[in-house]
């Protein structure tokens, strides 16, 4: 069962566009308490899912029982000690409410759970250690032997792996043979794509003002991948306002030593994000029409050369910037139109696959 859909609602970036709509009056004031359970569950999701990366939020890196760490887990006890859960029914016209918290299981494993890493620590105990929290979890196993059963017709081992594991010895390890591995790696298709050399742009939304300002800070990022300098470093950073347009990602930053209004994040100034702006123009005019036709990321692409942009640094990528831009923007179409074929009846849905890029 995936359940990353709903723990992401426990998520910074839905507390922070949250946030967002309580300061622009879209959402009362007292949505604040909402907003700060979701941050109190996003940084517990950060502790319970520690890792050896360099992590931009504090309570993400490798559990060391500090101070910030320690004091988060004991007041998320509190809190699921003081949670009540209350149903609503209507019994002969009136309306009861009913307190069924002791019904709810997950209050109590919550509360397992952080005392049971608080223990763990405790029982630990060695100095300079450090615990990657994320595998604390049983998903590591059922991963592993979900691939067995997958390439061996149900079974939870393969043959060779089947002998290691049931005859282990004192002497030197079974050599596997090459021939027989267990997870051999796919083909990869061969096709004349437009390479950008990164495909995280999965994850974005075009929706808004505030979409479009973080969106641009992702291009500028990308683009600081290809090419950086000081004057391209002091361009992504050189927004200095906040407004409505901004809101997004003010509360989506995290804290840094600096406490500058966008904290790590990348926020070019209005030149730049008018210039994605007008890209995204150029596409929706003429997306629909070119779609049907061959070699549509080149006809797009031609278009977007005829709009000028002006970087203080001439070594700045722009090619790169515009190659990526037809990539997502296509991916975004195709997705969001497939995905409103989900409301259509089944029979009468056709799926969407641009293969003529």
């Amino acid at each position: 069962m995936k359940v990353s859909y709903a723990s992401q609602v426990f998520s910074a970036t839905v507390a922070a566009g949250m946030r967002s709509c309580v300061e622009d009056g879209k959402l009362p004031r007292a949505a604040e308490t909402t907003v700060n359970f979701i941050e109190y569950m996003d940084k517990l999701f950060d502790i319970l899912n520690s890792r050896t990366k360099v992590a931009s939020k504090e309570l993400n890196l490798p559990f060391k029982n500090t101070t910030n760490q320690r004091d988060h887990l004991i007041m998320m006890i509190d809190i699921f000690n003081n949670m009540r859960v209350i149903d609503t029914k209507i019994i002969d016209g009136n309306t009861t409410h009913i307190d069924v918290s002791q019904r709810m299981k997950f209050i109590n494993g919550w509360k397992i759970t952080i005392n049971s890493l608080l223990q763990l620590w405790d029982e630990i105990q060695t100095p300079g250690y450090t615990l990657c929290t994320y595998r604390l979890n049983q998903d590591c196993l059922e991963n592993l032997f979900g691939n067995f059963r997958n390439q061996n017709d149900g079974a939870n081992c393969l043959d060779d792996l089947d002998e290691i594991f049931t005859n282990i010895r004192d002497s030197t390890t079974p050599t596997l043979n090459n021939s027989n591995t267990s997870f051999p790696e796919k083909n990869s298709y061969s096709c004349n794509n437009l390479r950008v050399g990164t495909l995280d742009y999965r994850d974005l939304e075009f929706t808004s003002r505030n979409a479009l300002s973080y969106v641009s800070g992702y291009f500028i990022k990308k683009c600081l991948d290809k090419h950086t300098c000081d004057t391209c470093l002091e361009f992504a950073k050189s927004q200095n306002n906040i407004d409505e347009s901004f809101l997004f990602t003010h509360f989506k930053a995290y804290q840094n030593e600096v406490k500058t209004a966008y904290g790590q994040l990348n926020v070019p100034p209005d030149s730049f994000l008018n210039y994605i702006n007008e890209l995204d123009n150029i596409f929706t005019d003429n997306f629909s029409t070119l779609a049907i036709e061959d070699q549509v990321r080149w006809k797009i692409k031609n278009l977007l050369d005829n709009l000028p942009f002006t970087h203080p640094c001439p070594n700045f990528n722009l090619e790169f910037l515009k190659s990526l831009f037809v990539r997502l923007r296509i991916f975004h179409a195709i997705k969001k139109l497939n995905k409103s074929l989900l409301s259509a009846p089944r029979k009468y849905r056709k799926l969407d696959i641009l293969s003529h890029l």
